[in-house]
């Protein structure tokens, strides 16, 4: 499936805050890369990128019932994932 067809980031995320961990996992299969791309180029260290993104996702799913459809999923995503980067980098 292409990502023309595929259904929109907001429609799933508003299914995974209604229960869904087939359309939370459909999420997390799309943003993974970018993610950890993300993290790895600010905290500069693999394993941690690893981690901090698996992080990311936790705070995401538990996060979902302030999710605003309204908004895009993808740019409330890379801000808890920044978030999370900035946390683990004033923990070192």
């Amino acid at each position: 499936m292409t990502r023309g067809t595929e259904r929109p980031d907001e429609e799933l995320a508003v299914e995974a805050r209604e229960g869904s961990e087939a359309a939370f996992r459909e999420l997390v299969e799309r943003f993974q890369g970018p993610v950890f791309s993300l993290l790895v180029r600010m905290v500069r260290r693999t394993e941690l990128a690893e981690d901090l993104a698996q992080e990311t996702f936790v705070k995401a799913w538990r996060a979902l019932a302030r999710f605003d459809p309204e908004r895009k999923f993808s740019s409330w995503l890379f801000k808890i994932a920044h978030n999370t980067a900035l946390d683990a980098l004033r923990r070192s």
